[in-house]
């Protein structure tokens, strides 16, 4: 599965040191790219749980920074099996919350202006009716 965001996000955000001392498991003194990869795939998903319905598929080439930022914070929390901090703990419930609020309208995961902006720039061109009870009587 694509991810919404990277081994080197998830690096820029909490430092190797972190991702090292979690996903860590055989004392390599290394990232271990197959728990890190779970951890987003599973990240990945629950973000698509809350705002597919709404966006789609949105695993696309320029995902939003906020998501990205989400995601992380996802699969951060993915990462403690067990002695969550409170810290890791809150930036999860924050992220879910706002996940939340995107699924429900609240929120936009992008620029408000793009996307107020894109809505007033629809048009719907209608035809004249073609079919109607008068044209169809000698059916």
């Amino acid at each position: 599965m694509a991810y919404y965001a990277s081994k080197e996000q998830m690096i820029k955000a909490f430092g190797e040191v972190e991702l090292i001392e979690r996903t860590d498991r055989e004392h390599t003194a290394a990232i271990i790219d197959d728990v890190l990869n779970r951890a987003l795939d599973d990240a990945a998903s629950e973000v698509a749980s809350y705002i597919g319905k709404r966006y789609g598929n949105l695993l696309l080439v320029n995902t939003p920074p906020r998501l990205i930022g989400i995601c992380c914070d996802i699969a951060r929390y993915r990462l403690y099996d067990d002695g969550v901090t409170d810290t890791v703990r809150n930036r999860y419930l924050d992220a879910i919350a706002f996940l939340r609020d995107v699924r429900d309208g609240k929120n936009a995961l992008g620029d408000e202006e793009a996307d107020a902006g894109a809505i007033s720039r629809t048009q719907v061109n209608t035809a004249v009716r073609r079919f109607t009870r008068a044209s169809l009587r000698d059916y």
